[in-house]
């Protein structure tokens, strides 16, 4: 069940160009970083706190954190992911059932090529599988449960930026600082 209109649409850019977002009432852009960043450090350092990861705080330091990725002796996280593929040395093959795991196969051609490739360029079967993983998260078929269709840029209607006033601009800034 929604909780937002569907025929919302954010205000600025997104506006202009008469696109709906009603997930935009809801989310905004420090919330969808956060979340990829947690779905990053996920792929990358496994359950912990480290750069906005979703664990508990195993460690009160987070840089170089990397380097303890393949060593038990280590506790640095509650768990990690751990994937492998059918077929490891086609790129093709991983890119395929890393879709049907992620996205229920719902990943279009294009994004499909962008990542196989990634996935080639690296010199380890272990770093492509993090670098294909974190661009499957980062594609819209990760984050809805529709079918995305891949619109060319050219109908979309040009944004005219607005000019300048030669009013005098006030700002206020509001800060909360947490211990």
């Amino acid at each position: 069940m929604n909780f937002h209109i569907k025929e919302y649409t954010a205000s600025g850019h997104i506006k202009v160009a008469s696109i709906t977002s009603p997930e935009a009432q809801v989310l905004s852009g420090p919330k969808v970083i956060s979340l990829l960043n947690g779905i990053i450090s996920m792929i990358d350092l496994g359950l912990n706190n480290c750069y906005s990861g979703f664990g508990e705080t195993i460690l009160w330091w987070c840089e170089g954190l990397e380097w303890y990725y393949n060593n038990d002796e280590y506790e640095t996280n509650f768990g990690r992911l751990q994937y492998g593929p059918t077929n490891a040395s086609n790129a093709a093959s991983v890119v395929n059932e890393l879709s049907l795991l992620l996205t229920g196969g719902r990943l279009n051609d294009e994004s499909k090529n962008i990542i196989k490739n990634a996935f080639q360029s690296e010199s380890n079967v272990g770093d492509g599988l993090r670098i294909a993983q974190k661009l499957i998260t980062s594609t819209p078929e990760y984050h809805s449960s529709s079918t995305f269709t891949v619109k060319p840029f050219a109908n979309r209607p040009t944004v005219t930026n607005p000019t300048s006033s030669s009013s005098p601009y006030k700002a206020v800034s509001i800060y909360n600082f947490y211990e």
